[in-house]
C-alpha cells in the first residue's frame, strides 16, 4: 500500500467518502458521532478493490510491540504510516455504525500474496468483551482461519476471557479459544508453533507472515 502525507478533506464518517472524493492513500481524520465528538485518525486504502478501505490493522516489519495490555488494545496503538492496531473501540463503533466488509490480506517471506474476504464483519462493545459477533463466511485464496473465532470475546494478557491464558502464552492478543487458527498480533519472524502471525489455512501455525493487513469498508 503506498503511503502519502496526512491529508485533511472535509471531515467523512469513513474512507469510503474519501475515496469518492479523489483523495490517495494516506492518513485522514474522520468523524463519527457514535464515538466522540471530536475527529480521530485513520489509515485509508482507497486503491485497493475500488477503496474505501480503512485499516483496522497493519503488520509489515516487527518494529511495533503488539504484546500489549487490555487498554492497549481498546484505545489502539502503533503509528498509521508503518504498524499499528486501530483500536477495540473505534472498530466497535466504525461496524456499529454501518454493515461492514472485512479484507484480509496476507504475504508470506517468499512474496507469496492471499487475501480472504468476509461480506460481514462486527464487533461487541467492551461490556460483551469486544467479542467477533458478525462474520460471514470467507471467500479468497488464505483460507477462512477467521471462522473458528466467531462469536468469541477478545483476550489480552491481563483480562484473559478464556481459561486456556493464549495471550498470555503466546504474547499477543486476539479472539481466543484453545488456542487460535488466526492470530495476526502475534510476533514478527516467529515460527514456533502459534506464537508468529499466523493464519493457519495459509502456511499452519509454525509460520509467521511477513505482512498482514486488516482492513474494513461499509457494504
Amino acid at each position: 500500500i503506498t503511503e502519502t502525507k496526512e491529508q485533511n478533506p472535509t471531515y467523512c464518517r469513513n474512507c469510503v467518502n474519501i475515496t469518492a472524493d479523489g483523495w490517495s492513500n494516506g492518513i485522514y481524520e474522520i468523524l463519527l458521532p457514535s464515538y466522540s465528538s471530536k475527529p480521530f485518525r485513520v489509515a485509508c486504502d482507497t486503491e485497493t478493490r475500488g477503496g474505501g478501505w480503512t485499516i483496522i490493522l497493519r503488520r509489515s516489519d516487527g518494529t511495533e510491540n503488539f504484546y500489549r495490555g487490555w487498554n492497549a488494545y481498546k484505545n489502539g496503538f502503533g503509528n498509521l504510516d508503518g504498524e499499528f492496531f486501530l483500536g477495540l473501540e473505534k472498530i466497535h463503533a466504525l461496524t456499529s455504525d454501518t454493515s461492514m466488509e472485512l479484507l484480509v490480506l496476507l504475504e508470506d517471506f517468499d512474496g507469496d500474496k492471499r487475501y480472504e474476504s468476509y461480506q460481514r464483519f462486527g464487533i461487541a462493545g467492551e461490556d460483551e468483551g469486544y467479542a467477533l459477533n458478525t462474520l460471514s463466511k470467507g471467500e479468497g485464496t488464505a483460507g477462512d482461519s477467521l471462522e473458528k473465532h466467531f462469536k468469541l470475546k477478545f483476550s489480552t494478557f491481563d483480562r484473559n476471557i478464556e481459561t486456556q491464558t493464549c495471550g498470555a502464552f503466546f504474547n499477543a492478543a486476539w479472539w481466543y479459544h484453545n488456542c487460535h487458527e488466526s492470530q495476526l498480533t502475534g510476533l514478527h519472524g516467529n515460527h514456533e508453533h502459534g506464537f508468529g502471525i499466523n493464519w493457519y489455512t495459509f502456511r499452519g501455525h509454525k509460520y509467521s507472515m511477513k505482512k498482514a493487513v486488516m482492513m474494513i469498508r461499509p457494504r
